[in-house]
């Protein structure tokens, strides 16, 4: 056997050059990098636009959206995609893509069941800006799903354990909105009692797909180790309770007036402070400390 031939086969064989499978590989992880990027920029160029129309001028919101919706509830979709946007831009931020899963995973729950409720609501006669806004949202859907399902992006570097206390947190949060998301989306005739304004069974549906698309991303979040792997959740969660609590105060009578009661007005206030508070502490907690590795999780 020739010498250069002997010595290029114990080369590949002892790992002096990449195999082929290791090269499938890395070219697979470049491609569906560059897949979520293009993800990430897709989801910020639509629900950023789509959520400031939404929020600032909900009354035209009736001309793409597939029911009749009333500014609160407008304003509440708004904030949601305004989440989203602030989402993908911390994922397109973050070079290491260590939050492309947490992203992703928050992303597409989200838009299936909004878009999920759209569809399955009587009596719709939607235009064709809804029907197209519906298939966009089951499409981004759908290659959200596909994108994490590979795992873009692993967890490199010096990384922090979750803290207990944030794990925890996302437990409760989880909790909740699985709770109620699942009677306002299967039993909405229920959920009116516990709902602080009036809503249409339709919009009810729709909101509880928002609860149980945002179920799946906190859910998600517990069983992770590194906070890294989900710090890209915290300033989402926090800016749309900020921007739904704005929405209840600048709507305030009309809230007081449609309210099946006070306690239930205040518990919703209480739950969206919750998220407020901890999605807050724990962002401000993370830049006053240094990067390290810390066993136990303790925080």
């Amino acid at each position: 056997m020739p010498g250069d031939l002997r010595h290029g086969r114990e080369a590949v064989q002892y790992g002096a050059y990449p195999l082929k499978d290791e090269m499938a590989s890395e070219t697979d992880t470049r491609v569906t990098n560059r897949a979520a990027e293009f993800f990430f920029y897709l989801e910020e160029v639509v629900c950023l636009p789509l959520g400031m129309i939404m929020y600032v001028i909900p009354e035209t919101t009736t001309a793409f959206w597939p029911y009749a919706i009333k500014p609160l509830a407008s304003r509440m979709f708004g904030s949601m995609f305004l989440a989203l946007a602030i989402a993908a831009i911390l994922a397109l931020r973050d070079r290491r893509g260590i939050s492309n899963s947490a992203v992703l995973v928050t992303t597409w729950p989200i838009l299936l069941m909004v878009a999920i409720a759209g569809t399955i609501a009587p009596g719709l006669q939607p235009s064709l800006g809804s029907w197209l806004l519906s298939a966009f949202l089951l499409a981004m859907a759908v290659t959200g799903f596909l994108l994490f399902v590979r795992r873009t992006g692993k967890a490199t570097g010096p990384l922090d354990q979750i803290p207990r206390g944030l794990r925890r947190a996302f437990l409760g949060h989880a909790v909740i909105v699985t709770f109620f998301g699942l009677n306002m989306f299967f039993l909405p005739s229920l959920a009116f009692s516990f709902w602080p304004w009036r809503v249409s069974s339709t919009v009810m549906r729709g909101l509880g797909g928002l609860f149980l698309g945002t179920a799946a991303g906190t859910a998600w979040a517990c069983t992770q180790k590194y906070r890294e792997s989900v710090m890209a959740l915290l300033l989402p969660y926090f800016a749309f309770v900020g921007l739904v609590l704005l929405d209840v105060a600048a709507s305030w009578g009309v809230i007081i007036a449609e309210s099946p009661g006070v306690q239930v007005t205040f518990f919703w206030i209480l739950v969206y402070a919750y998220v407020a508070a901890y999605t807050a502490y724990f962002s401000v907690r993370q830049r006053s400390r240094p990067v390290s590795v810390r066993e136990g999780g303790k925080g």
